[in-house]
């Protein structure tokens, strides 16, 4: 005589296709959302570029590049170079830096915290956000 049963049932085809999904990496909207970030600490680092004749802040250029054969997304912010404004282009951005306080663009734009912005973006695609 039974008092009762339990069943388990898993099914491992919604693990497979999330795997499969996590191992093919970011699609387009994924990688929309890092272009997004990078935008975002390009403000980033205007804001906390010290402005005197704004020709640094005008120097201050950023790309970035996808390759999906190397599954690999890089971004950089570069400042100085030309700026199309007074003193171009700009070939002082280092000596600016070293000297410290609010000349010293790279802490200040450290403060903001950028790293976090592409973590949020990774944790988007772990979630499978929409």
């Amino acid at each position: 005589m039974s008092w009762g049963n339990f069943y388990f049932t898993v099914n491992d085809r919604q693990v497979s296709e999330e795997l499969g999904r996590m191992f093919e990496g970011p699609g387009l909207p994924d990688l929309a959302r890092f272009e997004a970030a990078m935008i975002a600490n390009k403000a980033a680092a205007t804001a906390a570029t010290h402005a005197q004749t704004f020709s640094l802040r005008l120097s201050i250029k950023h790309d970035t590049r996808y390759r999906k054969d190397a599954r690999r997304w890089n971004g950089r912010i570069v400042w100085g170079g030309e700026s199309g404004w007074i003193n171009n282009p700009v070939k002082y951005a280092r000596a600016e830096r070293a000297r410290g306080g609010s000349h010293d663009f790279v802490r200040e734009f450290r403060l903001s915290n950028p790293e976090q912005r592409y973590v949020d973006v990774i944790m988007s695609f772990l979630r499978n956000d929409p």
